[in-house]
């Protein structure tokens, strides 16, 4: 993918974005979307994500946490 959104740092976080919002749209989340227009809740998930549709929070890692404790 060349083109990220501004608020996603690398492609593998946009597909685990995309990823856990597919997942909610198939256990029956609405779509934010005009659905009709894609053939598969992939598509549907990573145009929302694209679109700015979905927030999300970058969590900090177990040594993040760590470090700012100590």
């Amino acid at each position: 993918m060349k083109n990220l959104p501004e608020n996603i740092d690398s492609k593998y976080r946009f597909i685990t974005i995309a990823a856990h919002r597919c997942d909610m749209l198939q256990k029956g989340a609405k779509a934010k979307i005009d659905e009709e227009k894609y053939s598969k809740f992939t598509s549907v998930a990573m145009e929302e994500v694209i679109q700015g549709l979905i927030e999300f929070e970058v969590l900090a890692s177990k040594e993040e946490q760590e470090e700012k404790g100590s």
